[in-house]
């Protein structure tokens, strides 16, 4: 973040350096470090909505408000967090319409958040909309890990709910993929190793 400072100054706003701050939330957030976390992901959106404007939908305005609900969230301010990740899928989908990862990831993270509100069901149909768009985005390949993620939280909401069978058989066939795309990596990674040995 530095090297952009120097480069365009720190009195301007520049998507540059909002985008660098944005980051620098991330690792704070990875740290747990939340508060600092916090601070970056609200600097990042006011410098992104003063370069773009308020009424304006841009992703990195989209991103730094997803980022503020899954901050909050982990702090428990969840009212707070839904209402931000509210925001950013209203966002991402004036960008993009429908089918696109981001748009699933928001729909994932509304349902995470109803989840730990005890609103199974919202959290269940939010997760299922978000599994539904990723098979479509991924033409049912069941293997991409943001696949493999939504299927892990739609088995604790349906373990939740009660639904011990599908949670049961979601689990299962997760464990499958998962063990068929480390297969398929590791033959992957043997041909390439044949390949630099000729």
């Amino acid at each position: 973040m530095e090297i952009y400072l120097a480069i365009y100054g720190g009195s301007e706003p520049h998507s540059d350096i909002a985008v660098s701050i944005n980051s620098l939330g991330n690792v704070h957030e990875e740290l747990g470090e939340l508060d600092k976390a916090l601070e970056n992901y609200e600097q990042s959106l006011h410098m992104s909505t003063a370069i773009h404007g308020d009424d304006r939908p841009h992703p990195d305005i989209a991103e730094s408000l997803n980022n503020l609900g899954s901050a909050y969230a982990r702090q428990g301010k969840l009212g707070i967090a839904l209402e931000k990740h509210e925001r950013s899928l209203e966002m991402y989908l004036a960008i993009h319409g429908h089918g696109k990862p981001a748009i699933a990831m928001s729909l994932s993270d509304i349902g995470r958040v109803y989840h730990k509100q005890k609103k199974l069901n919202q959290a269940a149909k939010f997760l299922e909309q978000s599994l539904e768009m990723l098979r479509t985005v991924f033409a049912q390949n069941t293997l991409h890990p943001l696949v493999s993620k939504v299927l892990c939280y739609l088995a604790e909401v349906y373990e939740a709910q009660g639904r011990k069978d599908e949670a049961l058989a979601i689990r299962e066939r997760n464990q499958q993929n998962n063990e068929t795309k480390k297969r398929s990596d590791h033959g992957s990674e043997s041909s390439a190793s044949g390949n630099q040995g000729r």
